[in-house]
């Protein structure tokens, strides 16, 4: 059924569409069996060039089951990490127009661990002057994964 779906929407576009899948960690972690038949399915998928398959975790144990199968011959792993420390405070500083201070940065750092999309909206809150923010000094660092892995 989905290939066929995947046949009919290339068509439509002229070119092969994707399909991305987000949560992955946890669908490998509660349901194994399903994510060999999506493995299966992304690799004919990619032979048939009927549809891109991207499989979305954090965890890092998705490659890694993947990995030990054949149908992993058709994968490439591509790894997002999020900001340094260095990074994010020359984000914010530059995003904001300089109304993030060091400091400031500092603290959003260890409240956000990097995450670019957080960073990012905290920029914007200091751009509109911080109004009826508070406390991000006090807040305790993330302690989530500091990178996301893509598998194709």
């Amino acid at each position: 059924m989905l290939e066929k779906t995947a046949a009919g929407l290339g068509r439509k576009l002229g070119r092969r569409g994707t399909l991305m899948i987000d949560e992955t960690a946890w669908l490998l972690r509660d349901h194994p069996a399903d994510m060999i038949v999506l493995q299966d399915f992304a690799k004919v998928c990619a032979d048939s060039a009927l549809l891109r398959v991207v499989f979305i975790g954090s965890e890092g144990t998705v490659p890694l089951f993947f990995r030990g199968r054949s149908a992993a011959s058709h994968m490439t792993i591509v790894d997002f990490a999020d900001f340094t420390r260095a990074e994010s405070v020359q984000f914010l500083r530059a995003k904001s127009g300089g109304s993030i201070g060091d400091e400031m940065a500092d603290a959003i750092f260890n409240v956000t661990d990097g995450r670019a999309s957080l960073l990012d909206d905290a920029a914007q809150v200091a751009s509109s002057g911080f109004e009826g923010v508070h406390g991000f000094e006090t807040l305790t660092p993330a302690e989530e994964v500091r990178s996301h892995e893509i598998v194709c």
